[in-house]
């Protein structure tokens, strides 16, 4: 029974904060969405039509994340039968034991001390019943840890690269406080060709201040 209530605490806590992540990113993309405008209303067209990429690349993300999350959700819900499967199994076990043991009491009362043998066969009874609850009650175990262990889990997405971007560009060194959006904006660039160009899968992790990277320019 802990296990179970440890199991589905985990299950619960997950799509708790898979749901607050979820809600999050869907919020702030829109709201980017409608902010964004108003902040670049006297920036340059190029430059509004790299924020709007900038933006449907990060609505594309975001609709990625999603259907990751709903993918898992899915197995989530598999999952959770599954337990709930084994609690039943362990209620009705529970359930069993419990009545063998008012059945066995019963019956020792009724025995008097002058018959040793009588109590003997049936504490040999009891044993071998309890012998049998407790293998059942670990193959139940052992089934839904395999279980546990085989739901597989959501792949992160694959970013794909294209050679589609400017071969002119600059050296840019990255500095404190960049990201590919800041770049682009500032260096007349994209941050898909950014991406392109110098392979970044996750920006957070291989744009690292102190590098140099290639910014593509195009000319229009």
């Amino acid at each position: 029974m802990a296990f179970h209530h440890g199991a589905g605490s985990l299950v619960k806590s997950f799509m708790a904060k898979y749901a607050w992540l979820k809600r999050g990113l869907l919020l702030g993309a829109g709201l980017f969405a409608l902010v964004a405008p108003l902040r670049l209303g006297a920036q340059s067209g190029a430059q509004i039509a790299g924020m709007a990429q900038d933006i449907q690349i990060l609505n594309k993300k975001v609709k990625q994340l999603s259907l990751q999350g709903e993918l898992f959700e899915s197995r989530q819900r598999q999952l959770q039968q599954r337990l709930d499967s084994f609690v039943k199994q362990q209620t009705d076990l529970v359930r069993e034991f419990n009545a063998l043991t008012v059945s066995i009491n019963a019956r020792l009362q009724t025995i008097e001390e002058r018959e040793p043998a009588i109590k003997r066969e049936i504490l040999a009874e009891v044993a071998e019943k309890m012998t049998q609850l407790a293998k059942e009650m670990e193959m139940a175990l052992d089934a839904v840890a395999k279980a546990i262990e085989k739901t597989p889990q959501p792949k992160p997405a694959v970013v794909q690269f294209d050679d589609d971007y400017p071969t002119t560009g600059i050296a840019y060194i990255v500095k404190a406080g960049d990201s590919l959006s800041k770049i682009a904006r500032e260096q007349n660039s994209t941050v898909r060709d950014i991406q392109n160009a110098n392979k970044i899968v996750n920006p957070r992790t291989d744009l690292q201040v102190g590098q140099t990277i290639f910014v593509p320019q195009r000319n229009e």
